[in-house]
C-alpha cells in the first residue's frame, strides 16, 4: 500500500518564506547596524546622541529647575546655562531658520529657561516665572531669558505663549526675537 505524505497548504508554505525572508532581513540589518556603530561615521552618531542626551537631562535638573516645577507650576522646566549648551541643545532639534544662533555679543544671553505648562493659569507668566528662578538661584550675574510653552512638548519657538530677556534681578527688559532670540522690544525706562 502506498500511502501519499500530507501534503502542506500553500499559505502555510508561503508564510514559511516570509518567516525566513523576516529572519534573513533582521540579521543583514543587525550586521549592518554593528558595522556602521564601529565606523567613524558611526562613533559620531552616538556621541552626538550622547551630548544631545547629558544636555537634556542637564538642562532638567539645573538649579531652579525643581522651584520651577513646584512654585511656578511649570509642567516641565528646562535651562539651558551655557551658550555652548544652547547650541548643543537646539541642536538636538530641526529647527531651520528659528534655531538660535550661536550666543555672541549684545544679544547674547548666559541662559534660556523655559517652562513648558499643560494649561496657562492666571498666575502663570514670564514674569512670575522670572521671579521664581531669580529666587531659587542665587548667583545670576547675566541677564536670561525666559520662554513660556503651553501644551506641552511643543519643540518650536513660534509655540511660546513669551519669550522675554530678564536682568539678574528679575526685571523684564523686554522681548526676544522668535526666530534670532535677539532683545527687539526694549521696555522703556521707567516701564516696570
Amino acid at each position: 500500500m502506498n500511502e501519499t505524505p500530507p501534503q502542506r497548504s500553500g499559505c502555510l508554505v508561503a508564510l514559511y518564506a516570509l518567516f525566513g525572508l523576516g529572519v534573513l532581513a533582521v540579521g543583514v540589518i543587525a550586521v549592518a547596524a554593528f558595522f556602521f556603530v564601529r565606523s567613524e561615521p558611526g562613533q559620531q552618531a552616538l556621541r552626538a546622541v550622547r551630548e544631545g542626551v547629558d544636555a537634556a537631562t542637564q538642562a532638567t535638573m539645573a538649579p531652579g529647575a525643581d522651584a520651577l516645577r513646584e512654585e511656578a507650576g511649570c509642567d516641565r522646566a528646562v535651562l539651558v546655562t551655557t551658550p555652548g549648551d544652547l547650541v548643543t541643545f537646539f541642536g538636538q532639534f530641526d529647527l531651520g531658520d528659528a534655531a538660535p544662533p550661536a550666543a555672541t555679543g549684545p544679544a547674547a544671553a548666559e541662559r534660556l529657561v523655559v517652562c513648558d505648562a499643560a494649561t496657562l493659569g492666571p498666575s502663570l507668566s514670564c514674569d512670575s516665572v522670572a521671579g521664581v528662578y531669580v529666587a531659587a538661584v542665587e548667583s545670576l550675574s547675566e541677564r536670561f531669558i525666559v520662554g513660556l510653552r503651553t501644551g506641552v512638548g511643543g519643540a518650536l519657538a513660534s509655540d511660546f505663549e513669551c519669550l522675554e530677556y530678564y536682568s539678574p534681578e528679575g526685571a523684564r527688559l523686554g522681548a526676544a526675537d522668535r526666530e534670532t532670540f535677539e532683545l527687539i522690544q526694549p521696555v522703556p525706562a521707567g516701564a516696570e
